[in-house]
């Protein structure tokens, strides 16, 4: 599902959505979960 990010223009797709951002084939990236996965924590 994620492979589809590796195209450029459909990458450039992102829209954001309330507090996340997202992609037209459903995908969709949480910020904080993304934080809790980083090593920042």
């Amino acid at each position: 599902m994620f492979k589809t990010l590796q195209d450029k223009n459909f990458f450039k797709m992102v829209k954001i959505s309330f507090d996340t951002i997202g992609w037209p084939n459903g995908i969709d990236l949480d910020p904080e979960i993304l934080y809790e996965k980083s090593n920042f924590v």
